[in-house]
Formats: structure tokens, sequence, C-alpha cells
């Protein structure tokens, strides 16, 4: 959604609970942007969903998305795959039974 002078998206939250807004200024982001997300976690793909929103209203261009540790078990990367962008995370995580299994990217 468009409001006055910057572009809003909203994300459900499980760190804070409910519903967050995330803004940015029509000053800052542009048709003219080219534009990398980088988070620390995937998980649902919710929140960079909701950032990658922004980006498409502003009609930037998105480049990719960068992740520090994917949550394989909860399935984001399918919802952002979407997006028609690479996306690249640096760990994964898993659960395997009651065991949580690590591997690289």
């Amino acid at each position: 959604m468009m409001d006055d002078g910057y572009y809003l998206a909203k994300a459900p939250s499980r760190t804070k609970g409910g519903t967050v807004k995330l803004m940015i200024s029509h000053e800052y982001l542009g048709n003219y942007d080219r534009v990398l997300i980088i988070d620390d976690w995937l998980a649902s793909g919710a929140t960079i969903g909701a950032l990658a929103q922004n980006v498409l209203m502003s009609r930037a261009k998105l480049l990719g998305i960068g992740v520090v540790i994917k949550k394989v078990y909860e399935n984001g990367r399918a919802v952002l795959e979407q997006l028609g962008v690479p996306i690249v995370s640096l760990a994964k995580v898993d659960l395997d039974g009651n065991r949580l299994v690590v591997e690289e990217g």
C-alpha cells in the first residue's frame, strides 16, 4: 500500500507478536534503485515478502535475497521463489526428529 510519502507493507511477527509495519519513504526508494534484501533469518518468508512488496511498489528492481540462516522446515524459501530472484543463505537448519541439523547454505 502506498501512503502519504511512503510505501507500507505488513507482516506477522512471532518475535514481537501481532503484525509489524514495514515502511520506507518514497525519498529513499524509487524506480531507479536496485535492491538486495539481507536478513538474519528466513523462516516463513512473510517479513522478507513484505519487504519485497515495498520494493515492487516503488518500481525498484529486486536483485536478490540473502539470509544468514534459513529454517528449512518452515518452507519460507518456497514462498519467496515466486519473486524470481536468487535466494542465498549462509547456513540452513532443519529438524531430524528431535535433533537440530545445521549445514552450510
